[in-house]
Protein backbone atom coordinates (compact mmCIF):
# COMPACT_ATOMS: atom_id res chain seq x y z
CA UNK A 1 0.00 0.00 0.00
CA UNK A 2 1.32 3.25 -0.99
CA UNK A 3 2.14 5.70 1.73
CA UNK A 4 0.48 9.63 1.66
CA UNK A 5 4.15 10.75 0.58
CA UNK A 6 4.22 8.71 -2.31
CA UNK A 7 0.50 9.67 -3.49
CA UNK A 8 2.20 12.87 -3.34
CA UNK A 9 5.13 12.08 -5.38
CA UNK A 10 3.04 10.35 -8.16
CA UNK A 11 0.18 13.12 -7.79
CA UNK A 12 3.71 15.57 -8.63
CA UNK A 13 4.44 13.36 -11.24
CA UNK A 14 1.32 13.10 -13.01
CA UNK A 15 0.96 16.92 -12.75
CA UNK A 16 4.08 17.33 -14.86
CA UNK A 17 3.93 14.82 -17.44
CA UNK A 18 0.29 15.87 -18.16
CA UNK A 19 0.49 20.27 -18.07
CA UNK A 20 4.14 19.85 -19.58
CA UNK A 21 5.17 22.09 -16.78
CA UNK A 22 7.95 21.55 -13.89
CA UNK A 23 6.81 20.48 -10.67
CA UNK A 24 8.54 19.80 -7.35
CA UNK A 25 8.79 18.68 -3.51
CA UNK A 26 10.21 20.15 -0.84
CA UNK A 27 13.75 18.93 0.22
CA UNK A 28 13.35 15.15 1.01
CA UNK A 29 15.40 12.88 3.55
CA UNK A 30 17.17 9.92 2.41
CA UNK A 31 14.41 7.75 3.72
CA UNK A 32 11.73 9.84 1.90
CA UNK A 33 14.51 9.79 -1.32
CA UNK A 34 14.68 5.68 -1.36
CA UNK A 35 10.17 5.88 -1.34
CA UNK A 36 10.40 7.81 -4.48
CA UNK A 37 12.78 5.52 -6.19
CA UNK A 38 10.56 2.91 -5.16
CA UNK A 39 7.82 4.29 -7.78
CA UNK A 40 7.01 3.56 -11.36
CA UNK A 41 6.22 7.14 -12.45
CA UNK A 42 5.24 8.56 -15.97
CA UNK A 43 7.95 11.12 -16.26
CA UNK A 44 11.70 11.16 -15.73
CA UNK A 45 12.81 13.53 -12.34
CA UNK A 46 16.08 14.08 -10.93
CA UNK A 47 17.05 14.92 -7.48
CA UNK A 48 19.10 18.46 -6.49
CA UNK A 49 20.51 19.60 -3.25
CA UNK A 50 22.97 22.24 -4.08
CA UNK A 51 26.04 20.28 -2.34
CA UNK A 52 27.93 17.68 -3.85
CA UNK A 53 26.52 14.90 -2.68
CA UNK A 54 23.90 16.25 -0.54
CA UNK A 55 21.59 14.16 1.80
CA UNK A 56 18.99 16.60 1.59
CA UNK A 57 17.50 16.91 -1.52
CA UNK A 58 14.42 18.29 -4.00
CA UNK A 59 13.13 15.91 -6.82
CA UNK A 60 12.33 18.39 -9.67
CA UNK A 61 9.53 16.33 -12.52
CA UNK A 62 10.34 16.87 -15.96
CA UNK A 63 13.38 17.86 -18.36
CA UNK A 64 14.40 19.98 -20.87
CA UNK A 65 14.01 17.01 -23.65
CA UNK A 66 10.65 16.15 -22.79
CA UNK A 67 9.29 19.87 -22.82
CA UNK A 68 11.35 21.79 -24.93
CA UNK A 69 12.52 24.69 -21.93
CA UNK A 70 14.72 24.46 -19.25
CA UNK A 71 13.48 24.46 -15.46
CA UNK A 72 14.15 27.56 -13.69
CA UNK A 73 16.72 27.96 -10.68
CA UNK A 74 14.59 26.16 -7.16
CA UNK A 75 17.37 26.03 -5.06
CA UNK A 76 19.99 28.47 -3.49
CA UNK A 77 23.28 28.80 -1.77
CA UNK A 78 23.60 30.83 1.80
CA UNK A 79 26.44 32.06 3.40
CA UNK A 80 26.20 32.82 6.92
CA UNK A 81 29.34 34.67 8.02
CA UNK A 82 30.06 37.21 11.31
CA UNK A 83 30.01 40.54 11.03
CA UNK A 84 33.02 41.15 13.01
CA UNK A 85 35.76 38.37 11.98
CA UNK A 86 37.89 39.02 15.24
CA UNK A 87 35.43 38.47 18.06
CA UNK A 88 33.28 35.60 16.24
CA UNK A 89 33.46 32.37 17.66
CA UNK A 90 32.64 28.90 15.80
CA UNK A 91 29.26 28.19 14.69
CA UNK A 92 27.54 24.63 15.03
CA UNK A 93 24.78 22.94 12.40
CA UNK A 94 22.38 23.27 15.28
CA UNK A 95 22.95 26.91 15.96
CA UNK A 96 22.14 27.43 12.17
CA UNK A 97 19.35 25.87 12.46
CA UNK A 98 17.71 27.10 15.34
CA UNK A 99 18.47 31.06 14.00
CA UNK A 100 16.25 29.04 10.68
CA UNK A 101 13.49 27.47 12.75
CA UNK A 102 13.24 30.81 15.17
CA UNK A 103 12.10 32.28 11.57
CA UNK A 104 9.37 30.25 11.53
CA UNK A 105 11.11 28.12 8.16
CA UNK A 106 10.25 24.07 8.23
CA UNK A 107 13.06 21.61 7.98
CA UNK A 108 11.60 20.56 4.88
CA UNK A 109 12.83 24.18 3.45
CA UNK A 110 16.12 23.85 4.33
CA UNK A 111 18.61 21.28 2.79
CA UNK A 112 21.91 20.41 3.93
CA UNK A 113 23.89 22.76 6.09
CA UNK A 114 27.60 22.87 6.49
CA UNK A 115 29.33 24.54 9.04
CA UNK A 116 33.23 25.84 8.41
CA UNK A 117 34.93 27.14 11.53
CA UNK A 118 32.97 30.73 12.17
CA UNK A 119 30.84 30.67 8.27
CA UNK A 120 28.12 28.07 7.43
CA UNK A 121 26.36 27.45 4.24
CA UNK A 122 23.22 26.01 3.56
CA UNK A 123 20.51 25.36 0.77
CA UNK A 124 17.41 26.82 0.49
CA UNK A 125 14.39 27.00 -1.87
CA UNK A 126 14.78 29.91 -3.93
CA UNK A 127 11.07 31.24 -2.93
CA UNK A 128 12.97 31.78 0.88
CA UNK A 129 16.29 32.87 0.14
CA UNK A 130 15.34 36.77 0.56
CA UNK A 131 13.56 35.81 3.98
CA UNK A 132 16.77 33.94 5.31
CA UNK A 133 18.86 36.89 3.87
CA UNK A 134 16.76 39.36 5.43
CA UNK A 135 15.74 37.45 8.73
CA UNK A 136 18.67 36.49 10.13
CA UNK A 137 20.99 38.28 12.14
CA UNK A 138 21.98 36.17 14.72
CA UNK A 139 23.42 32.63 14.35
CA UNK A 140 25.12 31.32 18.02
CA UNK A 141 26.56 34.13 19.85
CA UNK A 142 27.63 35.67 16.50
CA UNK A 143 26.05 38.96 14.74
CA UNK A 144 25.92 37.42 11.57
CA UNK A 145 24.99 38.79 7.78
CA UNK A 146 23.47 36.11 5.12
CA UNK A 147 24.25 36.54 1.56
CA UNK A 148 23.97 34.44 -1.69
CA UNK A 149 26.75 32.60 -3.07
CA UNK A 150 27.44 30.98 -6.47
CA UNK A 151 29.59 28.32 -5.48
CA UNK A 152 30.45 25.93 -2.37
CA UNK A 153 34.39 27.03 -1.55
CA UNK A 154 36.26 23.96 -1.22
CA UNK A 155 37.20 24.51 2.34
CA UNK A 156 33.56 23.54 3.03
CA UNK A 157 33.32 20.30 0.18
CA UNK A 158 32.69 17.03 1.26
CA UNK A 159 35.58 15.22 2.89
CA UNK A 160 36.55 11.59 2.59
CA UNK A 161 38.94 8.87 3.69
CA UNK A 162 40.42 6.63 1.55
CA UNK A 163 40.54 2.69 2.97
CA UNK A 164 41.59 -0.24 1.89
CA UNK A 165 39.95 -2.84 4.08
CA UNK A 166 39.52 -6.73 3.99
CA UNK A 167 35.81 -8.90 3.75
CA UNK A 168 34.81 -11.93 2.94
CA UNK A 169 33.40 -10.71 -0.05
CA UNK A 170 32.25 -8.27 -2.12
CA UNK A 171 28.51 -9.39 -0.58
CA UNK A 172 26.93 -5.89 0.97
CA UNK A 173 26.87 -6.89 4.14
CA UNK A 174 30.26 -8.15 4.44
CA UNK A 175 31.67 -4.58 3.15
CA UNK A 176 29.16 -2.69 5.58
CA UNK A 177 29.95 -4.96 8.41
CA UNK A 178 34.13 -4.37 7.41
CA UNK A 179 33.56 -0.51 7.03
CA UNK A 180 31.98 0.07 10.48
CA UNK A 181 33.78 -3.27 12.07
CA UNK A 182 31.02 -4.77 13.14
CA UNK A 183 30.01 -8.43 12.93
CA UNK A 184 28.25 -10.37 9.77
CA UNK A 185 25.33 -10.85 12.04
CA UNK A 186 25.58 -6.76 13.05
CA UNK A 187 25.96 -5.89 9.64
CA UNK A 188 23.14 -8.32 8.00
CA UNK A 189 20.64 -6.85 10.68
CA UNK A 190 21.14 -3.54 9.10
CA UNK A 191 19.64 -4.79 6.40
CA UNK A 192 16.54 -6.66 7.73
CA UNK A 193 15.71 -3.10 9.36
CA UNK A 194 15.82 -1.43 5.86
CA UNK A 195 18.87 0.93 7.30
CA UNK A 196 20.69 0.64 4.05
CA UNK A 197 20.46 1.92 0.74
CA UNK A 198 22.60 1.65 -2.53
CA UNK A 199 22.96 4.72 -5.01
CA UNK A 200 19.18 6.21 -2.65
CA UNK A 201 17.49 2.81 -2.79
CA UNK A 202 16.68 0.85 -0.23
CA UNK A 203 18.39 -2.46 -0.27
CA UNK A 204 16.54 -5.44 1.80
CA UNK A 205 19.36 -7.90 0.65
CA UNK A 206 22.41 -8.69 2.36
CA UNK A 207 23.71 -11.00 -0.44
CA UNK A 208 23.54 -8.51 -3.04
CA UNK A 209 27.42 -7.69 -4.91
CA UNK A 210 28.44 -4.21 -4.81
CA UNK A 211 29.72 -2.77 -7.71
CA UNK A 212 32.33 -0.36 -8.39
CA UNK A 213 31.72 3.09 -7.82
CA UNK A 214 28.30 2.37 -5.89
CA UNK A 215 27.42 5.01 -3.38
CA UNK A 216 26.39 3.29 0.03
CA UNK A 217 24.23 4.94 2.97
CA UNK A 218 23.78 3.55 6.10
CA UNK A 219 21.77 5.42 8.57
CA UNK A 220 23.00 5.63 12.02
CA UNK A 221 26.54 5.26 10.66
CA UNK A 222 27.46 7.38 7.52
CA UNK A 223 28.10 7.03 4.04
CA UNK A 224 31.08 5.38 1.86
CA UNK A 225 31.88 4.61 -1.82
CA UNK A 226 32.77 1.40 -2.74
CA UNK A 227 35.13 1.32 -5.51
CA UNK A 228 35.62 -2.53 -5.79
CA UNK A 229 38.31 -5.38 -5.02
CA UNK A 230 41.69 -4.64 -5.22
CA UNK A 231 42.87 -8.15 -4.50
CA UNK A 232 43.24 -10.93 -1.79
CA UNK A 233 44.66 -11.34 1.30
CA UNK A 234 46.72 -14.78 2.21
CA UNK A 235 43.62 -16.26 3.68
CA UNK A 236 41.87 -15.83 0.38
CA UNK A 237 39.56 -12.54 2.06
CA UNK A 238 39.02 -9.85 -0.28
CA UNK A 239 41.02 -6.66 -0.26
CA UNK A 240 38.46 -3.38 -1.22
CA UNK A 241 39.06 -0.15 -1.70
CA UNK A 242 36.23 2.39 -0.18
CA UNK A 243 36.05 5.90 0.27
CA UNK A 244 34.49 6.85 3.39
CA UNK A 245 32.29 10.26 4.53
CA UNK A 246 34.01 12.24 7.34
Amino acid sequence: MESELQKRFRDLASRAAARGIYTQTAFLTQKEQEELAALSLPIAYRLEGVFPEAERRVAVFGSEEEFGYPPEESLALLKIAPKDEKFAVEISHRDCLGALMALGIRRDQIGDIVTVGKRAYFAVLRTMAAYCMEGIDRVGKNSVSVTEERDLPSEAEPRWEERLITAASARADAVVAAVYDLSRAEGKALFEKERVSINGAICRSPARELCGGERVSVRGFGRFYYDGAVGETRSGRCRIAVRIFL
